[in-house]
């Protein structure tokens, strides 16, 4: 018997007083190979500030293997909310669908 693979799916609403933000569902493998090409393209913000370059350089491989450790577990995660914040004029969601 196969495993269905299955590709999660990050959603997160943000909903003010003034505003409401519903910000497109980004895959879990997008999102992934978002996170490995910011680490390995590093040179534009961390040029100015050379503690984090030197931070992200030494554990660039850690990052990436950790991330992708976490969303190979999230995918195979049953539909759940990952942070959730209410208050008496806003609310954030932000859920695994």
């Amino acid at each position: 018997m196969r495993l269905k693979l299955v590709n999660r799916k990050i959603k997160i609403t943000i909903e003010t007083v003034d505003h409401q933000f519903k910000i497109p569902a980004l895959s879990l493998n997008l999102a992934w190979l978002l996170i490995k090409s910011g680490v390995w393209q590093n040179s534009l913000y961390v040029k100015r500030k050379p503690e984090i370059r030197a931070l992200l350089m030494s554990n660039k491989e850690l990052i990436i293997n950790t991330t992708k450790q976490l969303m190979t577990m999230l995918n195979a995660c049953e539909p759940f909310v990952i942070v959730e914040v209410v208050s008496k004029t806003d609310h954030i969601l932000i859920e695994l669908k």
